[in-house]
Parts: C-alpha cells; structure tokens; sequence
C-alpha cells in the first residue's frame, strides 16, 4: 500500500478522474465537499477521526512508559509527546505541518546526543511506525470496502436450466472432445 502511495498510484477519486476518460469526478466518495487524495483520506476525512484518535490513544501511553524509562530532560520529553500527540493530524509536529504517516516518514525527533537516547529514538519511532502502518492500513481497507459496496451492482440469483432434450441430440460419441453432465 504505502508503495503505491509514495509512487501516486493509490485509486483514489482525484487520481481515476486523471487516468479515466469516463467522467469520474474526484470528489470523495463519502460525501465530502472536498477533492479525494491521498491526504485527504488519511487526515482530512472525518469519517476516520475516531480511528485517528484509538492509534494516538495507543501511542500516547507507550511512548510514555519509553519515555518515564530515559534520562532526557522534561523539555526533550514534553516536545516527543507532543509529537506523538500530532502524529496523525496537520499540525506543529510536521515540518511543513502536513502529516506524511501514510507513506511512512515520521517527524524528526530531537536530536539524540548519546547511544542510550538514539536507542530511544529508535525504539519510539518502531512504536509510530507499526501502529502509523496499522491506521493505515485500516482507514485504506475500508475505503476500499465503502468503494466496491459503493460501486458494486448485485448479482441476480442463478438460475438451474434443465434441458432433457439436448440429452438425445448429444450423445458422448457424436463429439467426443465435448464433456457435458446431465444430472
């Protein structure tokens, strides 16, 4: 997934109306006043806001029992948690405050001056990264899901067709490359 959404491939409204010739507008499919890329899914949608808010909900406390374990100064653990509060919105925590967890880049982390404080770093951004990968993968499934239910006609009911006559005009040895079941 994040593949296609580093190479600008992911199926979304804006990109089929680039590659399509049939008309598809690239509004959001949920009903959005609003263009459907791949920001737009992953952020700006508010049908997701509560999954949003369950991975900050689960990356607040982890990174805090990493944090109550180092020994960087409270100004250096107060920026990280706000990072890790900003992780899956626009907001100060990104450079160019726009979130990029869906493609896999996390916000730069404060300097780390010693090996324990970059062995922190590494084990916060392991922690961002799995459950960045997680939302990610959620909110896309389901857009994905809403899209086919969204697009999909119903299939009829198939039908059982019996056809006794044909038994009589058909039989093995009158063409025997031909396989046909009657029961």
């Amino acid at each position: 997934m994040r593949l296609y959404l580093r190479s600008g491939q992911p199926d979304t409204s804006l990109s089929l109306s680039r590659c399509l010739s049939n008309g598809t507008q690239p509004c959001c499919r949920f009903g959005c006043h609003a263009i459907e890329d791949s920001h737009h899914i992953f952020i700006q949608r508010p049908r997701f806001d509560a999954s949003r808010e369950n991975a900050t909900s689960s990356v607040i406390p982890s990174s805090t029992t990493l944090l109550d374990a180092s020994t960087l100064d409270p100004a250096h653990l107060q920026t990280i948690l706000e990072q890790a509060r900003g992780l899956f919105y626009d907001s100060e925590t990104w450079p160019a405050r726009r979130s990029l967890y869906y493609i896999g880049v996390l916000p730069a982390l404060p300097t780390a001056e010693s090996s324990t404080n970059r062995t922190l770093h590494t084990r916060l951004a392991n922690d961002w990264q799995t459950v960045s990968i997680g939302l990610a993968t959620r909110i896309w499934s389901e857009s994905r899901k809403h899209s086919r239910e969204q697009h999909s006609t119903p299939r009829a009911p198939r039908k059982s067709i019996s056809l006794p006559h044909l038994f009589e005009t058909m039989l093995p040895t009158t063409y025997p490359s031909l396989n046909i079941s009657f029961r």
